[in-house]
């Protein structure tokens, strides 16, 4: 079947492509469905643990041999969770390489996290807390105190709006959240 000029270029520029334009490209998603955050997320996942290993090597030449030594590699430095959602990453960019008919199968798919032990984090005892929100300046205490006592994300309290308050009720409601990707606010 024939192809169209825009989708030949499309998978020229996938088949010339190498882990590391991949990553500096943020080009994780075929869809263009991914958020602000997800892309800059995916990009440092990718910057940090896949490329320093995979480097310049084509995408048609990365095996899976490659992908194991580079999960290896952050299996022992990074909590379960987090190596589960970097392999969900580059599972991702090769997924998409698929898409465009780069490579026929992904050599991240054999690729299993296992569970292992997440370590205990600590937690602040109610002075200490008290402590803490003393510590920093007025205009950050409640968010110190929200955060600590509700357990409340970075995102999810900076998301806050006087709204979100039931003040009859005694209830907060979580609406929204807000990060800071590249100096901009989503």
């Amino acid at each position: 079947p024939r192809t169209s000029p825009l989708t030949r270029s499309k998978k020229w520029r996938w088949r010339t492509s190498t882990a590391s334009s991949i990553g500096s490209s943020g080009r994780t998603r075929t869809d263009g469905s991914s958020r602000a955050t997800t892309v800059a997320r995916d990009r440092v996942v990718l910057e940090t643990h896949f490329i320093p290993t995979l480097g310049d090597r084509p995408l048609t030449k990365i095996t899976p041999a490659h992908v194991k030594g580079c999960v290896d590699a952050i299996v022992a430095r990074l909590a379960p969770a987090t190596v589960r959602t970097n392999v969900g990453v580059l599972k991702a960019v090769f997924n998409a390489a698929i898409d465009a008919e780069v490579i026929a199968r992904s050599p991240a798919r054999a690729i299993k996290v296992t569970g292992g032990m997440t370590p205990e984090r600590p937690t602040l005892r109610l002075d200490q807390l008290d402590r803490l929100a003393e510590a920093v300046p007025c205009i950050y205490r409640v968010l110190i105190l929200a955060a600590g006592v509700l357990g409340l994300r970075w995102s999810e309290c900076v998301g806050l709006q006087i709204g979100d308050v039931d003040f009859l009720r005694r209830t907060l409601t979580v609406r929204r959240t807000i990060a800071e990707v590249e100096g901009r606010f989503h």
